[in-house]
């Protein structure tokens, strides 16, 4: 199913840890079950519901998680997933700017110390072609 892709899971069970203050492992295994409940019953990450995770929750952990719908959409955003990823190498859009800027002046220095290694090799190829004439004139 298009767009069923679960990369924020990690956000919803910190989220649950933040809100609820379950303990990480809890929080991990209901997402588990809320994606699975999502795929067996075909519904994107973007349509989930309080009342869907409150399922997932009660089957594990016997207790409804208790996200509202704000705090629950807000961690399903794939855009805000994606911004919030800011740490070094991450994909939040600032990050992959800096990391842009960095290696561009990375392949600019190395494409320099090409042309010097090429140069270098192909002085000591004139080189080697002078010393073969001198032997054989």
């Amino acid at each position: 199913m298009p767009e069923a892709y679960w990369a924020q899971a990690t956000d919803v069970a910190g989220e649950l840890v933040r809100k609820t203050g379950m303990p990480w492992r809890t929080a991990h295994q209901i997402v588990g079950i809320l994606v699975r409940y999502t795929y067996e019953r075909n519904i994107r990450p973007a349509d989930v519901t309080p009342e869907l995770l409150d399922e997932a929750s009660i089957e594990y952990w016997g207790q409804p998680a208790g996200l509202s719908a704000e705090a629950l959409q807000a961690v399903l955003d794939p855009s805000a997933c994606v911004d919030r990823r800011t740490l070094y190498g991450g994909p939040a859009p600032a990050e992959v700017a800096e990391r842009m800027v960095e290696y561009e002046a990375i392949q600019v220095a190395d494409c320099s110390r090409l042309a010097a290694a090429r140069e270098h090799v192909d002085s000591a190829a004139a080189m080697l072609e002078q010393a073969i004439d001198a032997l054989l004139t």
